[in-house]
């Protein structure tokens, strides 16, 4: 499956009408409503990082940064469970191509994980028996299949514990209904428990150290920053999304005062400021992304840096998009706090994406600790 980026963007931006619709039920379900997973199956939007081998689309993640943005504009959680479901689906490039093909070979393929290392994986003959419980699944409800990051029972050591992560079918765990929460509540990450269960050894693969078994450039990029990237896009579309609410109200007076927003000069300004903030922290991205894919092929201290200097450029995105969005937000006055209303949604949201650990303040810890010429050696980025 080869598409283009105009058709995935089509794609996507054709599903707007049905959010809007079914919009309400978002946060009463805390997950999205049949109807619009249905739809993104449809839509054939669960493969766009699923090797192409493999009947998957395998675009680059510059597109991806377009795609998720795009549905992030349209709704927070919306983007948010399309970037989970394929960071997922990419995994499949970890396993042999004939474990995976039957899990990948329709639409209909929802994958859900968490990488929190909150698992246990005990060595047996053929594979692993694990158990568990891990939090904020995004997508969990309407997944087929799961993955999660696990230790290794007896192995590494208590700094530095052996890892792998597990591929389950949803039918041998229990689902927690867990997710209550202020903003992204559409998102149904709900807890997932495995007790005993047992996982083929060809159903698992590394962590930090794992080799794709797909040659594409996509699969160059380690784990780790992918990982990180799909969900900090999320944030940038949001920011869109509550810049254009703005926009849209504009044209009203408040109290006291006969002249419109817009006609103010310093909502202009607010304007502009929310708007250069939302560019550049997807410049910054861009710009890491770039120097990551070049540091590929030098290694060495080139790549460390490149891979501290990503995870930067992803904090620094997500404080840039969250500003952007508090600036219309207070600009906007009462309007931004009408339950139900775009700009209100957009500041829970978006509240809510920031928080992710791939995008926490402390990932300018390791940046700082790379220009002081600190060992990071230790870290996992």
């Amino acid at each position: 499956m080869a598409y283009q980026l105009p058709e995935l963007m089509d794609r996507v931006r054709g599903l707007a009408p049905l959010v809007e619709l079914h919009r309400s039920e978002f946060d009463i379900l805390r997950r999205l409503p049949d109807a619009v997973t249905q739809a993104m199956v449809e839509a054939d939007l669960f493969r766009l990082w699923t090797p192409r081998a493999l009947g998957g689309a395998e675009i680059s993640p510059r597109d991806l940064i377009e795609v998720v943005e795009a549905a992030a504009a349209i709704d927070g959680s919306f983007g948010w469970c399309l970037t989970n479901a394929n960071t997922m689906g990419r995994m499949v490039a970890y396993l042999g191509p004939e474990v995976a093909r039957d899990w990948v070979a329709g639409p209909d393929c929802q994958m859900a994980g968490s990488t929190a290392s909150l698992g246990v994986a005990r060595r047996v003959e053929g594979g692993f028996r694990v158990s568990g419980r891990w939090p904020f699944t995004s997508g969990l409800p309407t997944a087929r299949r799961v993955v999660g990051l696990c230790q290794i029972e007896g192995e590494g050591t208590a700094n530095a514990p052996a890892m792998l992560f597990c591929h389950l079918p949803t039918s041998t765990i229990q689902t927690i209904d867990s997710w209550f929460v202020s903003g992204l509540r559409g998102t149904g990450s709900q807890d997932f428990v495995a007790d005993d269960v047992f996982v083929p050894g060809e159903h698992t693969h590394g962590f930090v150290d794992a080799l794709p078994r797909h040659s594409g450039a996509l699969y160059r990029f380690p784990i780790i920053p992918m990982l990180t990237l799909s969900v900090s896009i999320v944030p940038l579309g949001i920011a869109k999304a509550a810049i254009d609410a703005f926009i849209a109200l504009s044209g009203r007076t408040i109290s006291g005062s006969s002249q419109p927003l817009r006609e103010r000069e310093m909502i202009q300004i607010d304007l502009a400021h929310a708007e250069a903030l939302r560019r550049s922290g997807k410049a910054l991205i861009l710009s890491a992304l770039q120097d990551l894919e070049d540091a590929l092929d030098v290694g060495g201290q080139s790549l460390t840096e490149a891979r501290a200097f990503f995870r930067v450029a992803l904090a620094h995105s997500a404080e840039c998009s969250l500003r952007a969005v508090e600036i219309v937000a207070s600009a906007a006055g009462a309007a931004a706090i009408s339950e139900g209303g775009r700009l209100e949604r957009c500041v829970r949201d978006v509240q809510a994406a920031v928080k992710h650990v791939a995008m926490a303040p402390h990932n300018f810890v390791v940046g700082g600790q790379v220009m002081l010429g600190i060992d990071v050696s230790g870290k996992r980025f």
